[in-house]
């Protein structure tokens, strides 16, 4: 991550930055929901806070008062300061056009995130999932960008008629040129790096960070035990 040291190996304890001041961070994602997206933005977010770091997170979406979010982000109780934007543009339009609302949704966020004058105070932008806002954050307001790629959203739509894949291209474009317009791209496997190369080859020369795991499991905390053991007795 250009000016932000590197990752290390662990869910919350990999998102260490070493060897740089205190940062102002930002996140962008699209539903602040409880997937397993929305808890790797989560752990995140909570583990630069934890170092000392300045975060907020930015969303179209946050169902908090039903409850449909992690508690680390509601409002009563919550350890990190989140602001909505749009959360009355509907997701689909009877079922259909994800790819559009979503679009639309976080270009609102940016939109607000702009005129309400928080692009001044953030150094770095966390992206995942949506990818348009990414050359708008790294042009229009100077910030350095980091997109986290799960898996290439061109992949899972359906193109099952000429109608669909004409729908789909100027989006799978899109996709392909902002994601490119990162300064770091972070996937969460070997396998989806290979798949991103194979499938966006503008970026098959950029250097694609594996983050895994990239959500807090048992099996990683205890690695990082042992380790911490391993560094105590050494």
């Amino acid at each position: 991550f250009p000016g932000c040291g590197h990752f290390r190996k662990g869910a919350r304890d990999c998102w260490h930055t070493q060897g740089v001041g205190p940062m102002r961070v930002c996140f962008f994602h699209p539903d602040l929901g409880i997937g397993g997206a929305e808890r790797l933005v989560v752990d995140a977010a909570l583990s630069l806070q934890h170092r000392g770091h300045t975060v907020r997170l930015f969303t179209g979406y946050h169902e908090q008062h039903t409850g449909r979010c992690f508690q680390e982000t509601m409002q009563d109780g919550g350890s990190l300061a989140v602001t909505c934007y749009g959360a009355w543009i509907p997701r689909t339009i009877f079922g259909r056009l994800h790819v559009v609302m979503a679009s639309l949704r976080m270009l609102y966020v940016f939109m607000a995130f702009v005129l309400s004058g928080w692009w001044r105070h953030f150094d770095v932008a966390f992206c995942d999932q949506v990818s348009i806002v990414v050359p708008l954050l790294r042009y229009c307001t100077r910030t350095k960008v980091f997109f986290y790629c799960h898996f290439p959203d061109l992949l899972l739509a359906p193109r099952h008629s000429v109608l669909l894949k004409l729908y789909r291209w100027p989006f799978d474009a899109l996709e392909r040129w902002t994601t490119g317009c990162s300064n770091a791209i972070a996937v969460n496997s070997k396998f989806t790096a290979q798949i991103v190369a194979k499938h966006m080859p503008s970026l098959s020369d950029r250097t694609l960070q594996v983050l895994y795991p990239p959500v807090q499991t048992a099996s990683s905390v205890e690695d990082d035990d042992i380790n911490h053991d391993r560094e105590l007795r050494s």
